[in-house]
């Protein structure tokens, strides 16, 4: 049986969110501190993968997530900016090269790192400090392109690569040195600039309320890079009731998403919310480690009724993910356009803006088109 409804997941079809492709076509060029962006705000660190600090740094100079969106620790950007704020990320120091290193690991998710005329990589550093730095395509091989200090310091990466290399992942660690006792000791970072192109989304496929749907493969693929924290949405509105492949949508989709539960890694957070009619939308499990009998029960028991208020639901998405830092990812299963009068994409762009380490996959089963 099991087989049969994977064969079925094979006709899925899976999001790629909208407001990445909006973003390109509303980017406009913006300057921090003397350099400028053609690509606007798109061009900074999106997700911080991991955060390694060496010794000395104070509570308030060691959120990662300082580190990710364009420079902001200056009232005025245009100009540098120098010492400790919370508004930076500090990596620590080491005494000797046998000491550990402070890391921090930034990840590009709607641009890209590569060759351009000029400086390619931007790293805004507010205590001068040295900072070595590495690139990587996968996140797993590293490539060191040199060290840099200043606001921004500049690194060109044609010495190192080749014309049609791309990156995503930068790591930044401190460099050894005598240091004078500082609150943020290391090199304190406010943000990564890259100079490459923004990530381009596909304009073919099927249109789910304005989300546009690609062709993917199994609904298991969709979770493929085992987020830290999954957020499942079910469509639960009356035309999930449908007849669908000898059976109905709704038996379709909760036959999916329970052999998806029981394939998920331990170690993650996983949330179960549903929705079934205008201006309602039900968290049945909360944020909370891979439970996978309690998904289960929950799963089988829900049942259809109601119209497809999505942006709606998007909205009350934003609470679910409250005080998580770790990588976000919301996999949200419909069969229809939004009915509420809701703008499902206004949504997506709203809590994408809130989260910058979110991604929203969205699985359409026999959507109109």
């Amino acid at each position: 049986m099991r087989g049969r409804w994977r064969e079925v997941a094979l006709g899925v079809l899976v999001l790629a969110i909208v407001t990445m492709a909006a973003g390109v076509a509303l980017a406009q060029a913006t300057t921090y501190a003397g350099v400028t962006f053609p690509f606007g705000d798109t061009s900074f660190a999106d997700r911080a993968v991991s955060y390694d600090m060496a010794s000395c740094v104070d509570l308030p100079y060691s959120d990662a997530s300082a580190a990710l969106g364009p420079p902001d620790c200056c009232d005025n950007p245009c100009q540098g900016c120098e010492g400790c704020d919370p508004c930076a990320v500090a990596l620590g120091f080491r005494l000797s090269e046998i000491d550990m290193r402070g890391s921090l690991v930034l990840q590009f998710t709607d641009n890209v790192l590569r060759d351009v005329p000029g400086d390619d990589l931007f790293v805004y550093i507010t205590n001068k400090k040295a900072c070595r730095v590495e690139i990587s395509s996968d996140g797993v091989n590293y490539l060191l392109v040199g060290e840099v200090s200043g606001y921004p310091g500049a690194i060109d990466i044609s010495p190192f690569i080749s014309s049609d290399q791309q990156f995503t992942f930068v790591r930044l660690s401190d460099v050894p040195a005598d240091e004078d006792s500082s609150r943020c000791p290391g090199p304190s970072i406010d943000a990564v600039g890259a100079m490459g192109d923004p990530v381009a989304v596909q304009e073919t496929g099927k249109v789910l309320g304005s989300l546009e749907l690609l062709p993917a493969g199994a609904l298991a693929l969709t979770v493929g890079g085992a987020p830290q924290n999954l957020l499942i949405i079910l469509d639960t509105s009356s035309s999930m009731g449908d007849p669908f492949e000898g059976s109905t949508k709704i038996s379709v989709a909760k036959q999916v998403l329970s052999d998806l539960v029981s394939d998920l890694p331990d170690g993650m957070n996983v949330a179960l919310r549903v929705f079934g009619r205008c201006e309602y939308s039900k968290l049945l499990v909360r944020m909370s480690p891979l439970n996978r009998a309690l998904l289960h029960a929950e799963i089988a028991g829900i049942k259809t009724g109601g119209k497809t208020p999505i942006a709606y639901t998007l909205g009350k998405a934003e609470r679910d993910f409250a005080n998580i830092t770790d990588q976000k990812r919301i996999l949200l299963v419909s069969d229809g356009q939004e009915t509420c009068g809701g703008d499902p994409v206004q949504a997506a762009r709203d809590l994408v803006a809130r989260y910058r380490d979110l991604q929203i996959d969205v699985v359409g089963f026999d959507v109109a088109g």
